[in-house]
């Protein structure tokens, strides 16, 4: 009666054949729907940071028709910014403090200068795969205006949008590369350097070697990064082209 027993009880288990089979097939379906999980969370953060732009966009053009054709001023300075330029009162008009509370119900980046850590991580000023150094305290941007709509030396200067003689190529709003960010779209870019204003010199690659772009007409589109980026000059392609950056 025990042999009867114990025989049965050794019939229902597992052999050790039958454990190690089972964990490799475990790891096989594990190595294949990572990378899968990996890429759709990529994706997802792509598409993300695309709607946030076109946001942006949108408000822009919202502010020039409520601003006698007026787009808002791309930078408070022509260097780093500081949250000293920010919260200046003669800068309340720069992009990311004048579209903010006037068309997304949010508080424009002067309204972040006592809680520098949360700018870095905001989800509308900030691309949401762009990484910050840790001890960033001063404002750094991951999304920036197209730098060259105005040629203009003065700061204080507004582009009229009917300057734009193309507005379904010409950029408005970009992804601009951060500070430590790699890899780049080429190797004849300019360092990046996380600032509010930028182009084709320091776009980013972080999506899959691509970046989100808006445009005059209210379009929003991902580009890869050398379809945007000429690697001879690091600057963008002269015209005929899709993307255009000077009006």
């Amino acid at each position: 009666m025990m042999l009867r027993m114990r025989t049965r009880n050794q019939q229902s288990g597992f052999t050790l054949i039958e454990m190690i089979t089972v964990i490799a097939i475990i790891a096989i379906l594990a190595s294949l729907l990572l990378p899968a999980l990996s890429s759709a969370k990529s994706r997802a953060r792509q598409v993300a940071c695309l709607n946030g732009l076109k946001h942006w966009n949108l408000a822009a053009l919202m502010y020039k028709d409520d601003s006698l054709d007026l787009l808002p001023r791309e930078k408070c300075v022509d260097a780093d910014h500081t949250w000293a330029d920010v919260v200046a009162p003669m800068n309340s008009d720069v992009w990311f403090n004048t579209l903010p509370p006037g068309y997304l119900q949010q508080p424009g980046a002067n309204g972040y200068a006592a809680d520098p850590i949360s700018f870095c991580s905001s989800q509308l000023f900030q691309c949401p795969t762009a990484r910050f150094p840790g001890n960033t305290v001063e404002p750094r941007f991951s999304l920036a205006m197209n730098s060259q709509l105005s040629k203009g030396t003065n700061l204080l200067q507004n582009v009229l949008f009917s300057s734009i003689q193309y507005p379904a190529e010409t950029v408005l709003f970009l992804e601009c590369g951060v500070q430590g960010e790699t890899p780049q779209v080429c190797a004849t870019q300019k360092p990046y350097n996380s600032r509010p204003y930028s182009w084709a010199i320091r776009l980013s690659a972080r999506h899959n070697l691509g970046s989100n772009l808006t445009f005059g007409d209210g379009h929003a589109q991902w580009f890869a990064g050398l379809k945007v980026v000429d690697p001879s000059t690091g600057k963008g392609y002269p015209p005929p082209t899709d993307v255009l950056w000077t009006p």
